[in-house]
């Protein structure tokens, strides 16, 4: 047997003809026909407010296309591709999505409840050449995927997604009320103010997970990893706590920058959650130290951290356009989802009375920008050793002479980027 080498696709007036005999099916009314198509390639085309609930579209392709408020109840999507597939407020109550990959999709006020979302056998269209007929050959079992997409306000209420991937998905104030999610991944998912009330997560992979103001009564959660999530019970110090303004505090930290250590004293921001601050746009913070503090969703837009020692800190969710990072130590950092456009990552350089210049590199060693939007950065001569850079977008973003060896570089955009003299040894393109 050989894969065939493309599906079959429609068109828009084709779809909408199969969709008004759908109607007629739903209705009663005659000569209509239930929507039964199977490995066809729907991508681009839309789905807006019909009702194709009691369908069958199973492995179909559905990437890029549109189903913003349109109702799947009761339907068969078996094997499916949902990239970058918009669904705002679409039904999918009791649906069959097993074995579904909805990546990078926007799933926001979605409803999932009491859908199917476990591990399918994902069949793929094949032909058959002796027989000279179609079959269906049962590949590997996958699990349902929603990394990357936007799934706030989602209802999982009651679903059945037991090793589904949501893993980097945006899951803000999602229900998944009695929701059985054993054994799923949502590391680096967001989950803030999500309901787990009676929900199934044992086994769970949640680390690097963000959990603050979740309901988590009643869940069952042994055996699930939450190594580096952030929840309510481990963010850090309170910043609120502190006596002076942050104002009062930069005042004196550029008093100490300013005398080499004279005078004043060097903010130190360490282990402290900022998100009370909510802005700090256009602060002056050179040389400022701040490990593992947690800055989420912050406004730092046009910030200046030149040669600050910020290690292992927490900037995911940040507006961080044309912010100055150059000669800073930000190795093990988060960066996932944040706004990077216009960065300034690269060197610093020092020059000395004598005339000779030190040319300091910006530290982003194992430092994790998934999703992020670096577009127009600069990361000259930049140590991205190891670095997880996954989805992020780099277009026209300057990267010479950085060292990316060991960096992870799945599905990133490169798109017209400076590249003389960049080391990519060992960069891993993950499957």
């Amino acid at each position: 047997m050989q894969q065939s080498e493309a599906l079959k696709s429609l068109s828009q007036y084709e779809l909408d003809d199969i969709i008004e005999l759908h109607n007629k099916f739903l209705t009663g009314v005659p000569g209509g026909a239930r929507a039964v198509l199977k490995d066809i390639n729907l991508s681009n085309l839309s789905f807006k407010y019909q009702n194709l609930s009691q369908s069958d579209f199973t492995g179909c392709i559905f990437n890029n296309s549109t189903f913003n408020s349109a109702n799947f109840e009761g339907a068969t999507l078996f094997g499916c591709s949902f990239f970058k597939t918009i669904m705002k407020n679409a039904v999918f109550k009791n649906a069959d999505l097993r074995g579904s990959r909805i990546k990078n999709a926007n799933l926001s006020f979605a409803d999932f409840s009491n859908s199917d979302l476990r591990k399918g056998l994902i069949g793929y269209k094949r032909i058959e050449i002796e027989k000279d007929k179609d079959v269906y050959a049962s590949m590997a079992q996958d699990p349902v995927e929603f990394s990357g997409s936007d799934l706030s306000y989602a209802n999982f209420n009651k679903a059945r997604a037991n090793d589904a991937d949501f893993s980097d998905a945006v899951m803000n104030n999602a229900k998944f009320l009695d929701a059985k999610l054993q054994g799923s991944s949502f590391k680096y998912a967001d989950l803030h103010q999500a309901d787990l009330t009676g929900a199934d997560i044992r086994d769970a992979d949640m680390s690097f997970a963000i959990t603050t103001e979740s309901n988590t009564s009643h869940t069952e959660s042994f055996g699930s990893n939450i190594k580096n999530s952030l929840s309510d019970q481990n963010i850090g110090k309170d910043f609120g706590e502190v006596p002076l303004t942050i104002d009062e505090l930069i005042e004196n930290h550029l008093k100490w920058v300013a005398t080499s250590g004279r005078e004043g004293t060097q903010m130190d921001l360490s282990n402290y959650d900022m998100r009370s601050i909510r802005n700090m746009s256009g602060k002056r913070l050179t040389a400022l130290k701040a490990v593992n503090a947690v800055f989420l969703g912050l406004n730092l837009n046009g910030a200046e951290f030149q040669s600050s020692n910020l290690a292992s800190s927490d900037f995911r969710n940040c507006k961080m356009q044309t912010i100055d990072f150059r000669g800073s130590n930000l190795s093990n950092c988060i960066f996932n989802k944040s706004d990077l456009k216009k960065a300034n990552f690269s060197h610093l350089e020092i020059k000395y009375k004598d005339g000779t210049v030190n040319k300091i590199k910006t530290n982003l060693e194992k430092t994790c920008f998934r999703y992020a939007d670096l577009s127009q950065a600069q990361l000259q001569s930049a140590n991205l050793k190891g670095a997880d850079l996954t989805s992020a977008n780099f277009e026209d973003c300057d990267l010479r002479n950085a060292d990316l060896t060991d960096a992870i570089i799945e599905d990133a955009n490169f798109k017209n980027a400076l590249l003389q003299g960049t080391i990519l040894e060992n960069a891993i393109i993950a499957d």
